[in-house]
């Protein structure tokens, strides 16, 4: 098993915690700045508005706090951000299968999340999130192969990928440094994660989620298989919107497999086999390719 996440404590020149207090301040200063440019705009609830906010905020938002952090914390960014190792590809792989079987389980806990009901106190998380998928549902907007493949470039690619810079390469990078156990430091990085997309009754998949991309962060030693693995999901979820919107396909894939109780704990046993398998046999020889 490879636990040799690259240990960038070294390179600081100053606390990870610093360093994390830095890179929260940029994102919320950059996401201060995007809202009011927003609010300027005169339409800005189009499709192509929203398209051109959302590549500007993952770029503004993400990428760049991470790349100042990293810069202004060591003289080596690439190493601190874990960007400078190829991702194994087995290990690719191998993520994506393993998401793919742990849908059905993970859709069960979608449905659960989404039933959950909230004091009237808390209403306005509610109402939140439901302007929140409004802005996700115009952003999605259009059925032509056109828009398709802008989908998949702006909120499967684009998307998928600043964010593993920002929370496994940021974040998670950054709490692997202190003395926090290593499955706090991805669990914590998880929750932050889901916090970021503010929608309560998407919280705990999300979480379970980011927490997945951490530990293939984590066994890799590189966010390339994260965010590969990121960009397939998100993708796939563009994709299965597309062809519904598309009038191709009637089922919900996001629901798929969530009311059958032996597919759901079917799905448990094989992700975690598959998982554990992979750390078996693949763990050499991702020391191998990731060797200096």
């Amino acid at each position: 098993m490879n636990h040799n996440f690259r240990p960038a404590t070294s390179l600081l020149r100053f606390s990870a915690v610093k360093a994390i207090f830095i890179l929260l301040c940029l994102a919320f200063f950059f996401m201060c700045v995007l809202g009011i440019v927003s609010n300027l705009l005169p339409s800005p609830h189009s499709t192509r508005i929203m398209r051109v906010l959302s590549v500007v905020q993952d770029v503004m938002v993400f990428v760049l706090p991470a790349a100042i952090m990293a810069v202004i914390a060591s003289p080596v960014p690439g190493r601190i951000l874990e960007i400078d190792r190829r991702p194994p590809i087995m290990w690719v792989l191998t993520g994506i299968i393993a998401l793919l079987t742990s849908m059905p389980a993970l859709n069960f806990i979608v449905e659960w999340n989404e039933s959950l009901t909230l004091p009237a106190s808390l209403h306005w998380m509610k109402e939140a999130e439901m302007v929140a998928q409004k802005s996700v549902e115009i952003l999605m907007g259009g059925t032509s192969v056109a828009d398709l493949i802008m989908n998949i470039l702006i909120i499967g690619v684009l998307a998928g990928v600043s964010e593993e810079i920002f929370f496994r390469g940021a974040i998670m990078g950054c709490l692997m440094q202190t003395r926090l156990n290593k499955h706090i430091a991805i669990w914590l990085t998880g929750i932050i994660f889901s916090l970021f997309h503010m929608q309560i009754f998407g919280f705990v998949p999300r979480m379970i989620l980011g927490a997945y991309f951490g530990y293939l962060t984590w066994w890799t030693g590189s966010i390339w298989v994260a965010a590969s693995v990121h960009v397939f999901n998100n993708s796939l979820i563009v994709i299965a919107e597309w062809l519904t919107k598309s009038g191709i396909i009637t089922y919900d894939i996001n629901h798929a497999g969530s009311s059958n109780f032996m597919l759901i704990v079917g799905s448990v046993i094989l992700t975690g086999g598959i998982i554990r398998a992979s750390l078996k046999h693949l763990g050499k020889t991702t020391d191998a390719d990731n060797a200096d």
